[in-house]
This record gives C-alpha cells, sequence and structure tokens, in this order.
C-alpha cells in the first residue's frame, strides 16, 4: 500500500515535469501552438497574459480570447524480457483557456489568465504487466493568474502576478503481490500559490525584442485517501489516509524577436524548469504502524527550446504559422513510470489564422514525437524495498494538440 500511495503522491508532485514532455501545457493558444509557442518576446495576443504579460504594455487598451485544445496521447511499451506489446488505451482531453487584459492607465495593463497548465491522461489494459504501477491516471490543473503589466518607456516593459492552482489526480493501480489480490483508487487534490515576473527589451522596436520570464516554484500541501477493493486488514490494504509536502519547480524562459520584413516574424527561446526542488519526498501515513524512508527521486533539471514563424498578408487578414519545439526529459530510466511515461520529446507545428476588424480566429496543429525511453529500475534493496516504478522495458509515445482560439481586441 505505501508504494502504490508514493505513486499517488508522485503523481500530484510532478505535473510540471511537463515541461519536459507530456504534462505541461506550455501550448496555450492556437496562435502560439502554430509557431512553436516560441513567443514570450512578441505576442500581443490576449494569451500574453500567460506566455509574458509584459508584452502587453504595448498592445491595445483590451482585448480577450477564449480557447479550446483537444489533447490525444497514446504509448506503446515492449518489455525487456520479450513479452508481447502493450498498448495504452488512447486517451483524449479537452483544454479550455480564457484571458483578457485591460488597461487601467496609458502605461499600465491588468491581464488576467484562467487556464489548464498541466494535465495527463493515462490509461492501460487492466491485466498489462505494469498493472501494479498504473492501470489508469488523469491528472490536471487549472490556474488563476491575474498580472499587472507597466511600461518604463518605449523600449522596457515589466510585469509581475500570482497564481493560485488548483491540482487533482485520480489514479487505479493493481496491488503488488505482497498485499494479495485487487486494486486500489488514489484521488487527492491541493492548492498553491506562485509568482510570475516578465521582462520585454525591445531593442528596436517591432524589428528586435528580447524577454525573461519567470514563474516560480509552488509549494503544496497534500492529502489524499486509498480506497482498496477488497480491504485486506492481514497486509496492510486498509482504507487510509496520507499527507506530504512537495515543491514544484521553477520555470525560466529567456526569448528574442526578429522581424526581417513587416509581414515576416522568426522567434526563439529556450529555458531550464528546475526539478531539483523535488528531489525527495516524505510522507506521513494515518495509520501509526505505516512508516516509509523518504523516497530520493534524483530529478534532473531539463531544458525545452522552441523556435516559431509567422507570415502575414500585407493587409494582415491571413496568417501562415509553423514551429520546433524540443524538451528534455526530467525522469531518469530508474523512475520512469507508465502513469507518465516521460522522454525527450520534439514537436512539429503549424498553423493559420485571419483577423476581421477587432475579430480574430486561429487553428494551431502540433505532433508530438517522443523519443524511446527505457525503464531500467533498481534492484530491490537489502532491506526488502522494491523502489521499482515500472517494469523493465521501453515505453514509445506520440501525442497530437488541435486548437482553436477566438479573440476581440481594442483598437
Amino acid at each position: 500500500m505505501a508504494r502504490r500511495l508514493i505513486a499517488f503522491l508522485l503523481l500530484i508532485a510532478a505535473p510540471a515535469t511537463a515541461q519536459a514532455s507530456g504534462f505541461v501545457l506550455y501550448e496555450q493558444s492556437a496562435s502560439a501552438l502554430g509557431r512553436g509557442s516560441a513567443v514570450s518576446a512578441s505576442t500581443d495576443e490576449p494569451a500574453a497574459a500567460f506566455y509574458n504579460p509584459a508584452t502587453l504594455a504595448f498592445a491595445a487598451p483590451w482585448g480577450a480570447s477564449t480557447s479550446g485544445m483537444l489533447v490525444r496521447f497514446g504509448s506503446r511499451f515492449s518489455p525487456s524480457d520479450g513479452g508481447a506489446d502493450t498498448d495504452s488505451l488512447g486517451q483524449s482531453y479537452l483544454v479550455p483557456a480564457l484571458y483578457a487584459h485591460a488597461a487601467v492607465a496609458e502605461r499600465v495593463r491588468l491581464a488576467l489568465a484562467i487556464n489548464v497548465p498541466f494535465a495527463l491522461a493515462v490509461a492501460w489494459p487492466p491485466d498489462w504487466s505494469g498493472a501494479r504501477f498504473a492501470t489508469a491516471c488523469k491528472l490536471s490543473a487549472l490556474a488563476f493568474n491575474p498580472s499587472l503589466a507597466y511600461r518604463l518607456t518605449d523600449r522596457l516593459s515589466v510585469a509581475a502576478g500570482v497564481s493560485a492552482i488548483r491540482g487533482s489526480v485520480a489514479i487505479t493501480t493493481g496491488l503488488p503481490p505482497a498485499l494479495g489480490t485487487g486494486s486500489v483508487d488514489l484521488q487527492g487534490s491541493a492548492w498553491g500559490v506562485g509568482a510570475n515576473l516578465g521582462l520585454l527589451v525591445r531593442l528596436l522596436p517591432d524589428r528586435l525584442h528580447a524577454s525573461a520570464t519567470y514563474r516560480s516554484r509552488v509549494r503544496l500541501a497534500l492529502s489524499g485517501r486509498a480506497q482498496f477493493s477488497p480491504e485486506n486488514p492481514a497486509t496492510g490494504a486498509v482504507n487510509q489516509g496520507a499527507r506530504s509536502t512537495v515543491t514544484w519547480p521553477d520555470l525560466i524562459v529567456i526569448g528574442v524577436m526578429v522581424r526581417p520584413l513587416p509581414t515576416l516574424e522568426l522567434g526563439a527561446e529556450a529555458g531550464p524548469t528546475l526539478w531539483s526542488t523535488f528531489d525527495r519526498l516524505a510522507i506521513d501515513f494515518a495509520q501509526p504502524n505505516m512508516h516509509m524512508s523518504p523516497i530520493e527521486r534524483g530529478q534532473r533539471n531539463p531544458w525545452s527550446a522552441r523556435l516559431g514563424a509567422e507570415w502575414w498578408t500585407m493587409q494582415r487578414t491571413l496568417a501562415l504559422r509553423a514551429g520546433l519545439t524540443f524538451d528534455q526529459s526530467s525522469a531518469a530510466p530508474a523512475t520512469l513510470a507508465p502513469s507518465g511515461p516521460d522522454s525527450e520529446r520534439l514537436g512539429f507545428c503549424l498553423g493559420a489564422g485571419y483577423r476581421a476588424g477587432r475579430w480574430g480566429v486561429d487553428l494551431g496543429y502540433m505532433f508530438a514525437h517522443f523519443l524511446d525511453a527505457t525503464a531500467a529500475p533498481p534492484p530491490v534493496r537489502a532491506d526488502g524495498y522494491d523502489p521499482a516504478q515500472s517494469p523493465a522495458g521501453v515505453y514509445r509515445s506520440a501525442a497530437h494538440q488541435l486548437a482553436l482560439t477566438v479573440s476581440v481586441r481594442g483598437q
């Protein structure tokens, strides 16, 4: 039971690994998705409330947008012992977003982002070889993020904000042999609070911009409950609660925008996700006889890089977009888990947009190819503790993201 509850708490704790692959949804609008989300130094669409609210200090006096993104993720596991491959049960989920900004003074903009920065849905057949590690997992986080942007000069703006994030998770696993037969359903949620900062430097206004953004670590005081079916007091598999405290990582992004032609914009950005903030997990169980030493995670600090291009017609009514992305993995082979088969990821993006006066409609698509990820669980320790989080083998995954955004802006 302790190991399954640990897996549950790790699921809640690790959604921001996404920057490293499929949990963090950095793609938060169709316009940005089409150009690889390399937009922190340029975008003046309402979704800048998420990417870099400092850019809104130079934007229209008001604007708003709503987005819906359909995400579909699938994975295949090939066991190291030569057994048959197992395909995950394809999972699709819809990710909504709402953004708005308004001028509160000539140089000041108030921005609001309500979005889902972390989400994941993975399901495996109930009888697959890794059933004792995970058969189903759903994870999401809803963020409320107001920010204030201030234009210091015609070349420089800054922004600051606060985020309130509600994270929730549900996971179903089989039981390890030591706990008998059956399954356990785990559910939990928690609130966390963080901050964000943004900077925009217009070195050559509307031709060459540089940016820097920071999203702070978020501390979560977690509480959850395990429901066993059936309960087995003889093995300790009884319904009970547990508590833990974890810290989501800092996220840093440095970006640049170049506009060599009035109708062509190029963007690039890169930055790390400081997952070393979560390298150890200690758990307090409700039952006094349940005790476990802290778990050492050994998390890496992965980097992400994004490139994007946008071309407009001379009338600025039609835009075509393309982009490339690369995300490192934060998971080592010893800690790779089927509840989130993380790996290095390549993203290939396309998009288009149409403007008619104040209104705009955008479409964006990304195909994410996950490089092969090998799970190599360490051996059972001398004290009998089995640290494995997955059967040994290789995960091969892919994801599709399709987004639609409708926006309106003041002129």
